[in-house]
């Protein structure tokens, strides 16, 4: 019977969800933060469902027992994503947007970039190429995780040693080097494509190509899968954005599908062994419908029982100004569920849906509040960055902002209330906009 009861508020749901998106003006098919944010809940955190329910899974079911927890799980993320879209709803009527974004995209209001814009991209572009060559160095050139995983050097460590030491092993502020070779020089290049996509110019594609190469290498020396797939999305959104005013084609998601799960196989080869691309394929699409989903039985398995609630000890401490030392959560759950990898030198990391963070920290009474506030607020901020100019620069940072939030899904609360990255980004962003003009911005009319 309860079979049947969680295939029923399974349908359910999600047809409450669209008379709420409808309410708000939230369509998915047209590119902004809320209907992103909505796309990667949906993969990452509900499609899933059925097959932690039923076990479908052999490598899941080996970890995920009791059912009682998975009802819970599902009841939790249904009653956030339920609050998240009703922040959406709430905001539109407040704010009145008839369209989150097309009235303010296509070509007649699209401009190239100016000069001075032209050369911050470019100073951009060099000092993130100089971050990425000095967090090479560090690393050392023989113990790139991707050589090591194409053949290219003989290494002594395991793949997933040498791609723990480039990331949440690295000796030093990583997070400020990825801040450059990922995000910046991302950033940079998408923009590039979208001056190309405007102008047509030889020299236009050429900066293009080099930042796309240089792009590809950074995204996947570490030989994660995510960072690549990502930015080859970015560089698609650009080309929505200036040719079909941000709507996607139904033909075009059916081949980005396509090539989408291929290229994840090919990866599932190179760099986790898998024995063939079909096998490849089945654990790539396991590790994005439910890898993500996995942390949260444990969350609720750990807390309280093992471990006493945070009380907020997983959130940003800056200077330490507050009484307490600031924990990495993903990876004290990830050393619990998985000690071995510890015991090989390897730093893991389990994020999950964020609400999974604010039960460890406050309980129940945690998941409740945040989602209303972020989906309002995210709504408000996604109409505030349609205001600014258009042109690839700014549309590049936009496209950025979009795939900042939709990690919501997948990555901690905190990392987003303390948003140290979101802040330069967007800081460079309104200095690079406002200089020429005074340090004055200015707004389109919607």
């Amino acid at each position: 019977m309860q079979e049947f009861f969680f295939l029923f508020f399974y349908i359910l749901f999600p047809i409450v969800w669209y008379f709420f998106l409808k309410f708000s003006k939230i369509n998915i098919f047209t590119i902004s933060i809320p209907s992103f944010l909505v796309i990667s809940i949906f993969i990452y955190q509900y499609l899933g469902f059925p097959i932690l329910f039923f076990y479908l899974d052999d490598y899941r079911a080996s970890l995920i027992l009791e059912r009682a927890i998975i009802w819970e799980i599902f009841l939790w993320t249904s009653l956030t994503i339920t609050l998240i879209f009703l922040g959406f709803v709430i905001a539109y009527h407040k704010f009145k947007t008839e369209n989150l974004i097309s009235y303010n995209y296509s070509l007649s209001v699209i401009k190239s970039c100016d000069q001075f814009q032209k050369l911050m991209l470019i100073i951009l572009f060099v000092l993130s190429v100089s971050v990425l060559y000095l967090y090479l160095s560090k690393v050392g050139w023989d113990n790139i995780a991707l050589l090591s995983s194409i053949g290219v050097y003989e290494i002594e460590f395991s793949d997933k040693a040498l791609r723990s030491s480039m990331g949440n092993a690295f000796e030093g502020k990583y997070h400020w080097y990825r801040l450059f070779m990922r995000d910046f020089l991302s950033i940079v290049s998408v923009a590039f494509f979208g001056q190309w996509l405007i102008n047509k110019k030889f020299f236009s594609f050429l900066i293009f190509f080099i930042s796309f190469v240089i792009c590809v290498f950074s995204m996947l020396m570490a030989i994660e899968k995510g960072p690549i797939l990502w930015y080859l999305i970015s560089l698609y959104l650009i080309y929505v954005l200036i040719f079909n005013q941000g709507n996607f084609r139904f033909n075009h998601l059916i081949l980005i599908g396509l090539f989408t799960i291929i290229l994840i196989g090919i990866m599932y080869i190179y760099f986790m062994n898998s024995k063939n691309l079909l096998f490849g394929i089945e654990r790539g699409i396991s590790r994005i419908i439910t890898g993500s989903m996995q942390p949260l039985y444990f969350y609720l398995e750990i807390f309280p029982e093992k471990v006493s609630f945070l009380g907020g000890r997983s959130f940003p401490n800056p200077g330490g100004i507050y009484p307490y030392e600031s924990l990495s959560l993903t990876t004290m759950v990830h050393n619990i569920i998985f000690p071995e990898y510890l015991e090989k030198g390897i730093t893991g990391s389990s994020p999950t849906f964020f609400w999974g963070e604010m039960y460890a920290n406050f309980g129940y009474l945690g998941i409740i509040f945040p989602p209303f506030f972020i989906g309002y607020l995210l709504y408000w901020f996604n109409k505030i960055l349609l205001s600014l100019p258009k042109n690839p620069l700014v549309i590049s940072f936009f496209i950025w902002i979009v795939l900042h939030y939709k990690n919501l899904a997948v990555s901690s609360l905190s990392s987003f209330i303390i948003d140290i990255k979101m802040i330069i980004v967007t800081s460079i962003l309104i200095l690079i906009i406002s200089i020429p003009n005074k340090f004055k911005i200015k707004y389109l009319k919607s």
